[in-house]
């Protein structure tokens, strides 16, 4: 009678083997679908920062060239751009349009890929700037940076 009178007085809890492979499957069918795209933006940052490197790269290397073609002269910034690396020069480096030198980024300066700005704004690589410019740049010594807060977390 004590097993009869328990089995008509208690209550199962839970969930039955039924209700957790609906839950299981659920919760796989969502993971399957966000998977790939939890992916496809890893790999868009990725490509960013490939992007970033090969445009720092061909940024100084633009800049050594300058500085050979002008017996060890610098480009100067102005008003946020460096147009002896956009238009052709003389041997001192001064703006010509027939000028037998250059230009080295025809096309205009590269894009940071990350800002999209192709600016440029004094600085010396140490820290991010918190200007909407594209890349840091320091006159003197002729070095360029991204100017990305990423770049400066490593």
């Amino acid at each position: 009678m004590t097993e009869a009178r328990w089995k008509l007085t208690s209550k199962a809890s839970g969930f039955t083997l039924g209700e957790m492979l609906i839950i299981t499957a659920i919760i796989a069918i969502l993971a399957i679908a966000l998977l790939p795209q939890l992916a496809m933006d890893n790999r868009g940052e990725e490509a960013k920062e490939r992007a970033l490197r090969y445009c720092t790269r061909e940024f100084r290397e633009k800049i050594t060239a300058f500085r050979k073609d002008h017996t060890g002269r610098l480009p100067q910034l102005v008003d946020g751009k460096l147009p002896q690396l956009t238009s052709p020069t003389d041997g001192d480096g001064t703006l010509k349009p027939e000028g037998p030198i250059g230009p080295y980024f025809p096309e205009g300066l590269p894009a940071n890929p990350f800002n999209g700005e192709n600016s440029v704004t004094l600085g010396t690589g140490q820290v991010y700037l918190s200007t909407e410019a594209g890349w840091q740049y320091d006159p003197e010594t002729g070095g360029v940076w991204p100017n990305h807060p990423g770049y400066y977390e490593r």
